[in-house]
């Protein structure tokens, strides 16, 4: 099982059938993260797709995690938050 926690937005794996043991955990670097205090508790959770777990980060960036093994495949940029954008989908388009 995967879950999404709020800000910080770490994403954890777990194993349901080993005492809900984590598998891994992923953290967002502080420079990743919306300087904004109000968007800091904005939280839709990640998505699954393609053996991926997709997590689009309060500061645009969306971020594919390998859903085995927690690291990062890639990253893509699709706002700029010192404009005002933010992240908060948990769909993979």
């Amino acid at each position: 099982m995967y879950v999404h926690t709020p800000f910080p937005n770490k994403v954890y794996a777990l194993d349901l059938a080993n005492e809900n043991k984590i598998i891994w955990k992923y953290e967002p670097t502080r420079s990743q993260r919306h300087p904004g205090d109000v968007l800091r508790h904005v939280n839709r959770g990640v998505a699954y797709g393609d053996g991926k777990i997709f997590l689009h980060q309060a500061d645009t960036t969306l971020v594919a995690l390998d859903a085995k093994t927690g690291k990062v495949e890639w990253t893509a940029k699709n706002g700029d938050p010192s404009k005002g954008s933010t992240g908060t989908s948990a769909r993979w388009w």
